[in-house]
């Protein structure tokens, strides 16, 4: 009986071994993508992931309600004092926290992290402590968060995207229609070849998710859409130019000889 349960256990640590590894691999490819109108991806190493969200502006009234009664205020607090997961108290934290994503107010950054020590995906806040869990940042605070996606990632199929869908409901109280939604206006700031390599790699992951049926795949295809014109447009324009190079090319060539 013992021998079972060892050889169960065993198994249990290889499959949630396997299974991080694919968890990193995805994360690898997905923070390669830029583009995204609610957060950028930045790549820390082969097991972590930097993902900031851009934070929302809250107009006058909401910062009225705030200020005239402190409700609104403690309900935030409450609700979120039991997002740190305390399972992982004696755990070492994440990376240390930069100074210029503590002093960010435009940016609400989160460390997505799959240390093989931990066998599971988990999550940090590294900036606007007192603003997401209404505490100041300490390091004997530095425990992960604990979500609904890093949470049930053992027994369900759980995306490096899914967690950062969640985490921009964690960072902005208002939720968006398409948390995937594309910023249009980055492809101008590119060269023809790296937007074409750029919305090439978007079209793939939001294909993905439009297979999935996600209840906002109605945009998605309309990112789809708009990224496909440009795509193709842009190759037209750069097989066009490279085309009549090489003709140029071989006509100087030509009369050298």
């Amino acid at each position: 009986m013992d021998s079972l349960q060892s050889q169960q256990k065993v198994f249990h640590l290889l499959w949630f071994k396997l299974r991080l590894i694919t968890f990193l691999q995805e994360s690898f490819s997905f923070g390669c993508l830029r583009g995204f109108k609610h957060f950028e991806l930045y790549l820390r190493g082969k097991e972590e992931l930097l993902l900031r969200v851009y934070n929302e502006k809250p107009d006058s009234s909401t910062r009225a309600s705030y200020s005239a009664t402190g409700e609104a205020t403690k309900r935030f607090q409450i609700a979120n004092s039991n997002n740190i997961d305390e399972t992982f108290v004696h755990l070492p934290p994440a990376s240390p926290c930069d100074n210029e994503m503590e002093k960010s107010t435009d940016q609400t950054a989160f460390l997505i992290a799959g240390y093989a020590r931990y066998k599971c995906p988990l999550v940090w806040l590294r900036s606007n402590h007192e603003r997401i869990l209404g505490v100041r940042y300490k390091s004997e605070l530095d425990y992960p968060l604990r979500l609904k996606t890093t949470s049930s990632w053992k027994t369900s199929d759980v995306h490096v995207y899914d967690i950062v869908e969640e985490l921009l409901s964690v960072a902005n109280n208002t939720p968006v229609s398409n948390p995937f939604a594309i910023d249009h206006t980055y492809f101008d700031t590119l060269s023809i070849e790296e937007s074409i390599v750029c919305s090439s790699a978007l079209l793939n992951f939001l294909n993905k998710l439009f297979q999935q049926e996600r209840p906002y795949k109605n945009e998605i295809w309309k990112d789809m859409q708009a990224l496909m014109k440009r795509h193709l447009n842009e190759y037209q324009e750069l097989v066009s130019f490279t085309g009549s190079q090489d003709n140029m090319n071989y006509v100087t060539s030509i009369k050298a000889s």
